[in-house]
């Protein structure tokens, strides 16, 4: 009975301190999900993107101004690009045509019925502006195979354009076998290459103006009156159409849509807020219109989280002094030469935003490693370039830049320069030779040599003439024999 009732005791005790100590685990737990982080530990956080958004086989997420990659998902995975080439077959055809140029198109532009095209017929003379609109708008590869022939005389001849200028970009895992983006098992890119082609992009105007039209009216030809309205597929530009509105994004700027059945729903898309430009990269999605609304995700995942910062701002004031050993004594500037970094407006720097708010307060954290010339000596010319400069803040490089003269500043031999604002271009006459058309010291030294000699001279003279003279004054008489 005692035993029994032992064991009941010690089984009930058990049971409350399990019970009591519960709690304290789960609290714990708490504790640990809801620790403040420090301010270190949060300016060197990154944001996460949800990785169940993304339902695409390749994805990026870019600053159009700096090239920061601020999301990617298999970002050198080689994939199908689709229509997003047009992308490519613009620059071109802006760099290499001049949109009142007429084109008459000839067989290459008869396309099967799956294709999607503007409409021009072999004979119709076309406009170069017409067909970039009707290519980069409604994705005509009849406009994009007009375009490549009338440049490059073939679409050989146009792919070997394409791929010299995606060399130029970086584009090095890249290879374009036709300027539409039909399937072509040799024509394929990767999306951290093609966002470098749609930063490029990016910096022309023009072709911004393009891709940001949501409606266009082509010209009569010589083939067709009246033609019809020439609509964007990109549905994240379309505020005039209702049906639309679900992907509507009132930052959106452009860029370009593409499918094949190889490539699956692809999109390239650029956006604007605040002066802050982002560029979604999109390829292979499942959805045609969920390839937008994830893009929606991927801007607001960037305005929300990154931020950008003008080093001009920051870097611009600041200057590098250095003692320049054969300054003149009389230097205005007591022998020292400023240099201040080569930084144009604009030059642009983006990371989190903790990061940015953190480089704004502590400008005075920032590291700097300076590199001038070896031999860096006056004479020194306002402008000119005389080293490097690297700037750091935590680890990361804010930037690399060239250091210039803030001021003239002239050697011990030299008494001029010839320094023309007005002809940066016209020579600068030699440094003068101080010595030039000045009697040497050394000839002043011969002249009281010679006088003390000529003295010293007279004086021997005149004792000796003396003599003879009191000589010749006295007759001695003869001596006797």
């Amino acid at each position: 009975m005692i035993g029994n009732s032992l064991k009941r005791f010690f089984l009930i005790l058990m049971v409350v301190t399990l019970l009591f100590s519960a709690p304290v685990i789960v609290a714990y737990a708490e504790d640990e999900e809801t620790e403040t982080l420090t301010e270190e530990e949060l300016i060197d956080q990154k944001p996460i993107f949800n990785e169940s958004r993304a339902k695409a086989d390749a994805v990026l997420l870019v600053d159009a101004k700096t090239g920061l990659v601020l999301y990617s998902k298999n970002g050198e995975k080689q994939i199908y690009p689709a229509s997003t080439t047009k992308i490519l077959t613009c620059l071109i055809a802006l760099e290499k045509t001049e949109m009142s140029d007429l084109i008459t198109c000839g067989q290459e532009v008869v396309f099967p019925p799956e294709y999607s095209v503007m409409g021009v017929k072999p004979g119709e003379i076309i406009s170069a502006r017409d067909l970039i609109y009707g290519m980069m708008l409604l994705s005509g590869n009849d406009a994009a195979m007009a375009l490549a022939v009338y440049i490059g005389g073939s679409v050989e001849g146009f792919a070997d354009i394409m791929n010299e200028k995606a060399k130029e970009l970086g584009m090095s895992n890249s290879h374009f076998a036709n300027p539409h983006g039909g399937h072509e098992e040799n024509h394929f890119i990767t999306v951290e290459d093609m966002a470098k082609l749609a930063m490029a992009a990016y910096r022309d105007p023009d072709f911004m103006e393009i891709v940001g039209t949501m409606v266009y009216q082509p010209e009569d030809t010589n083939m067709a009156v009246g033609k019809e309205l020439i609509d964007n597929s990109n549905r994240l530009i379309r505020s005039d159409v209702q049906s639309y509105s679900r992907w509507y994004y009132e930052y959106a700027t452009g860029m370009k849509t593409g499918y094949t059945s190889q490539a699956g729903y692809c999109l390239v898309a650029s956006a604007s807020k605040n002066g802050q430009d982002l560029i979604a990269l999109i390829y292979n999605h499942e959805s045609d219109s969920e390839r937008f609304t994830l893009a929606k995700e991927l801007f607001e995942f960037g305005y929300e989280n990154y931020a950008y910062v003008d080093l001009s701002d920051i870097l611009g004031g600041s200057v590098i002094r250095e003692a320049i050993s054969n300054a003149t004594s009389d230097d205005p500037n007591g022998g020292y030469m400023e240099f201040i970094p080569n930084i144009d407006t604009g030059t642009y720097f983006s990371d989190t935003n903790a990061f940015i708010e953190a480089l704004k307060q502590h400008t005075d954290e920032i590291n700097v490693m300076v590199d001038l010339d070896a031999d860096l000596r006056a004479p020194i010319i306002k402008g000119e370039v005389y080293g490097k400069v690297i700037y750091q803040y935590r680890d990361r490089m804010l930037l690399r830049c060239e250091l210039v003269a803030a001021y003239d500043m002239l050697d011990y031999a030299t008494d001029y320069l010839t320094f023309q604002e007005e002809a940066p271009d016209a020579a600068i006459d030699p440094p003068k030779d101080l010595n030039q058309g000045i009697t040497p010291v050394w000839w002043w030294m011969i002249f009281p040599s010679l006088l003390i000699f000529l003295i010293i001279f007279k004086m021997l003279t005149y004792e000796r003439s003396k003599y003879k003279k009191i000589s010749r004054g006295h007759d001695y008489p003869e001596k006797s024999r």
